[in-house]
C-alpha cells in the first residue's frame, strides 16, 4: 500500500500544478516568456526554495523549545517563521530574473506569471511531502480531506503570495521614482507575508473555531480575484501599447488588431492552414516579434535607452521586414 500512496500523492501534488500552471501561461497572452526562464523560476520554487525554507525553519524553530505548550508552538511557527522565511526565499528567483534576465521582466504581468511560476513549483513539493506524511500517519481518509485542501480549495496560495511580489517588482521595472523602485517590491513581500501569515493562522486555528478557517478563506481567495484584476488591467494596457507603439512603423492595421487579439491570431492562423497556405505574417512568431517591439518601444519611452535596447528593437524591426518579405514572396 505504501508504493500506491506515494505513486497518488505525486499525481495529487503534480496534475493540479501543471493544470494551474497551464492556466497562469494562458494568461501571458501577447508576449510569452523564455521557457528556460519558466522553468527555472518553477524549479527554484519546487527544490533549492524547499530546501532552504526547511533549513531555516528547522534552526529557528529551537528556540520555541523554551515554551511548554505544543499549541503555541505550532502557532508561532506556522504564523510567525514559515511565512517571514518561505516568502523572500521564494522571492530570490524573482530578483534573479529582475536583475539578471531584465530584458525578459517588462511589467507588472511579468512579474505575476513569474511569480505564479515559483509559488506553484514550491506548492508542489510541499504538497507532495505533506500527502506521504499524511497518508503513513493517518490513513486515506485523511489523506483525501488534505489533498482536497491543498490542491484545491487553497491551491493557488503559493501562487498568490509570490505573485504579489512579482507585482511588487513590475511596478518597479515600470517606475522612475527611486522611492518606488526600492519601496514597491519591500510592501509586495510584506503583503506576501502577511497574506500567508493570516492563511496560516486561520488554518492552525480552525480547530479551536470554524470561523478562522472562514477568514483564511476570504483572504485567499479575496487576494486571488484581485490577482485576477490586476491581470486584467494589465492586458488592456499592453493592447495599447502594441497598438500605439506599432502606429509608426508601417504595420497593416489588420496585422495590429490580429496583435492584440488572441482569438483574431488564431482564426487567421487557423483559415491559413485550412487553405493550404503557409503566409509567414500567420504564424503567431510573427505576431510575437509586433509584441516584442511595441513592449521595447515602450521600455525605450518610459527608461530611456537600456544597455542593448536599441539594437534589440532594431534587430526586431529587421525580422519583421524579413517577415514581411517572405509574405510578399509567397504571394507572388
Amino acid at each position: 500500500m505504501i508504493p500506491i500512496g506515494i505513486g497518488l500523492s505525486i499525481a495529487a501534488a503534480a496534475i493540479p500544478t501543471l493544470l494551474y500552471t497551464w492556466l497562469v501561461w494562458l494568461c501571458d497572452r501577447y508576449e510569452r516568456e523564455p521557457w528556460l526562464l519558466l522553468i527555472a523560476a518553477f524549479l527554484w520554487g519546487a527544490i533549492p526554495a524547499i530546501v532552504l525554507s526547511l533549513v531555516a525553519e528547522l534552526v529557528l524553530h529551537v528556540p520555541l523549545g523554551v515554551l511548554r505548550s505544543d499549541a503555541a508552538r505550532d502557532l508561532i511557527a506556522a504564523g510567525g517563521i514559515a511565512p517571514l522565511v518561505e516568502e523572500p526565499v521564494k522571492a530570490i528567483a524573482l530578483l534573479g530574473v529582475f536583475w539578471f534576465a531584465h530584458q525578459e521582466f517588462d511589467d507588472v504581468l511579468d512579474g505575476i506569471v513569474y511569480g505564479a511560476l515559483v509559488g506553484f513549483g514550491f506548492a508542489m513539493t510541499e504538497n507532495f511531502l505533506y500527502f506521504v506524511s499524511v497518508f503513513l500517519e493517518r490513513g486515506w481518509a485523511a489523506w483525501t480531506s488534505v489533498v482536497l485542501l491543498r490542491s484545491v480549495i487553497f491551491g493557488f496560495n503559493h501562487a498568490f503570495f509570490t505573485s504579489l511580489v512579482g507585482i511588487g517588482l513590475g511596478i518597479a521595472r515600470m517606475a522612475r521614482s527611486r522611492w518606488v523602485q526600492w519601496g514597491a517590491p519591500l510592501l509586495a513581500l510584506a503583503a506576501a507575508i502577511t497574506f500567508h501569515a493570516i492563511h496560516n493562522l486561520g488554518t492552525s486555528l480552525a480547530g479551536v473555531h470554524y470561523i478562522t478557517l472562514g477568514i483564511s478563506l476570504l483572504a485567499d481567495w479575496g487576494g486571488l480575484w484581485v490577482i485576477l484584476a490586476v491581470i486584467a488591467l494589465s492586458w488592456r494596457q499592453e493592447r495599447r501599447w502594441i497598438w500605439e507603439y506599432l502606429a509608426d512603423e508601417g504595420i497593416p492595421e489588420e496585422d495590429r488588431r490580429a496583435a492584440i487579439s488572441f482569438w483574431r491570431r488564431s482564426r487567421i492562423s487557423l483559415l491559413a492552414r485550412g487553405a493550404g497556405m503557409k503566409h509567414a505574417v500567420s504564424d503567431q512568431g510573427y505576431y510575437q516579434l509586433l509584441a516584442n517591439l511595441a513592449f521595447r518601444k515602450h521600455r525605450l519611452a518610459r527608461a530611456g535607452d537600456e544597455p542593448g535596447l536599441s539594437e534589440e528593437i532594431a534587430q526586431l524591426r529587421e525580422r519583421i521586414r524579413e517577415v514581411r518579405g517572405m509574405e510578399r514572396e509567397a504571394a507572388r
